[in-house]
């Protein structure tokens, strides 16, 4: 399968949208693209239940996969990481057919999104949107 990836720059904004698009058989959820990388003392904002926050270096919290699109994942499709001074947040503009995962890099969590086949196809194309994004220093 082709991936075709695009990102526009929001001219007057610290934003950026995401889209994805792909045609053919998707046997295993598309990963891409990678997560943002986390610095320490940050911490996850996932709207797990009635939301949580992980503390990015707690070595305990295993990695794990919520489903955007149904019970028992995220309720709201979006997540966000923060140091309590800056951060940014993601929205999944469709979230019917994605997932977040939970994994590490550099030995700290970050999330990384997912893209589920759609009848066994990788169907539509899928987009998220990093909403008020924060540089750091």
């Amino acid at each position: 399968m082709v991936l075709k990836a695009r990102i526009v720059l929001e001219v007057a904004k610290p934003e950026f949208t995401f889209s994805l698009v792909g045609d053919g058989p998707l046997s295993r959820p598309g990963r891409y693209p990678y997560p943002f990388v986390t610095e320490p003392a940050d911490r996850l904002v996932v709207p797990m239940n009635e939301g949580i926050s992980f503390p990015v270096e707690d070595k305990s919290i295993e990695t794990f996969r919520l489903i955007a699109y149904g019970g028992h994942g995220i309720c709201m499709a979006f997540w966000g990481v923060t140091d309590d001074r800056q951060g940014h947040g993601v929205i999944i503009e469709t979230p019917d057919d994605a997932a977040i995962r939970l994994v590490r890099l550099e030995d700290r969590l970050a999330v990384a999104p997912e893209w589920d086949a759609q009848k066994g196809q990788f169907g539509y194309a899928r987009a998220r949107i990093p909403a008020e994004l924060a540089t750091r220093p």
